[in-house]
């Protein structure tokens, strides 16, 4: 066997490695952000979401193969069965029972007869939080764990949270949105859980660690959260940013304690700017994602229509016609010369936007990196024609 000398050396480095791993993370998730498309800023959505969930499964002690991405056919809003074994002495095995255990429990208040409830199992934390305590030990206890070992669980299932978020897009002062225009997305955030419950006042949380629960962690786990925007079909990330939830968790108190409802001061807002894309129609993707919890993220999708030029004059422009040229970081004053002159008024009549400034149409492309796995190969001309528009160049 293994000396125990150098098990406890090797012990001693794994502990070390695991401490740092959520620093060199988030250096990782920086790189993976990293503006690459011009003169937009943006940066690719798939590596900086992998980057998330790669954190999550290792702070959770979750193979990435139980923790399916949100591309590959997972769930990020709790459903997965990924969430149940992120809690403390939960085995596949005690996952299986579960999930072949009926989830009843309520009041009957939701006007769900007894047969409707009995239809669903217990496949995620969320089926258990809704079940309540009692009935949620009972589950865990018939699903093989000791008394003491439910209750522990059971904690750990009332610290699980639930985000509340709204979003909205839009350009400061304008009705419409237009390419290069500033573009705000203003995020409304709360945090709930069930620990909440109960709460006799709001406790003050702002700047203040909050440690996740993280039971196979070998130390302490602070949480951290991240807002995605992006466009996943062309896989754009338009913006990003962190956020300390601590002030969405005291709304969440507050809801609770003095029954607040559901107006703009009972929200932690968060702010993001960015340039809006080239002209055509959107489905952006607003993603709140945690980095150590386990199906919490939540995502919204919002249409957005971005206009070539504005249909009505705007305040202080002279000529509406030339203004979709003159905004923020217009790219005329940035393109290259020559050749590329050329191509680009050679591609106008193949840009299905029905932009008037065709130069950065070849921007957006339904094909965003060159991978076997994923069947997005592309072919040597599109992948000049993508690279060439990146602000990093590959070596």
């Amino acid at each position: 066997g293994v000396p125990a000398s150098a098990v406890a050396v090797t012990e001693h480095d794994k502990q070390m490695v695991l401490k740092e791993t959520p620093r060199l993370m988030s250096e990782l998730f920086k790189v993976s952000a990293m503006p690459r498309v011009r003169p937009f800023r943006y940066g690719w959505h798939a590596p900086a979401e992998a980057v998330i969930e790669c954190l999550q499964c290792i702070t959770q002690a979750i193979s990435t193969d139980v923790k399916k991405p949100r591309g590959g056919g997972g769930n990020a809003d709790g459903t997965n069965v990924a969430s149940l074994l992120q809690l403390p002495h939960v085995t596949d095995s005690v996952v299986r029972k579960l999930s072949k255990a009926q989830r009843g429990g309520g009041d009957g208040s939701d006007g769900k007869g007894e047969g409707d409830r009995q239809n669903h199992r217990i496949k995620s934390v969320r089926d258990l939080q809704n079940m309540g305590d009692t009935k949620c030990g009972e589950a865990l206890v018939a699903a093989g764990l000791s008394e003491s070992k439910s209750k522990e669980t059971v904690m750990a299932v009332k610290a699980h949270p639930t985000i509340h978020m709204t979003a909205e897009l839009f350009v400061d002062g304008e009705d419409e949105i237009c390419v290069f225009d500033p573009l705000t997305c203003k995020v409304k955030l709360m945090l709930t859980r069930p620990n909440h419950k109960n709460a006799k006042e709001v406790p003050r949380l702002r700047d203040k660690s909050l440690q996740a629960s993280a039971p196979r962690y070998p130390c302490g786990r602070s949480e951290k959260w991240y807002i995605l925007v992006s466009d996943q079909k062309t896989n754009l990330l338009m913006a990003w940013c962190p956020v300390d939830m601590a002030e969405a968790e005291e709304c969440g108190y507050s809801r609770e304690v003095n029954g607040d409802g559901d107006g703009d001061d009972n929200y932690q807002v968060a702010t993001l700017t960015f340039i809006s894309p080239p002209p055509g129609n959107y489905d952006v993707s607003i993603s709140c994602m945690s980095d150590c919890w386990i199906g919490s993220d939540v995502t919204l999708s919002k249409k957005m229509k971005v206009l070539a030029k504005p249909t009505k004059p705007r305040d202080g422009d002279t000529n509406s016609e030339a203004s979709s040229d003159t905004r923020v970081n217009a790219p005329s004053e940035k393109k290259p010369k020559g050749d590329r002159d050329a191509k680009d008024g050679s591609d106008a009549s193949d840009d299905d936007s029905g932009s008037d400034d065709d130069s950065e149409s070849e921007v957006l492309s339904d094909f965003s990196y060159d991978s076997d796995e994923t069947g997005t190969d592309i072919d040597d001309d599109d992948l000049n024609s993508e690279t060439s528009s990146w602000i990093v160049q590959p070596k």
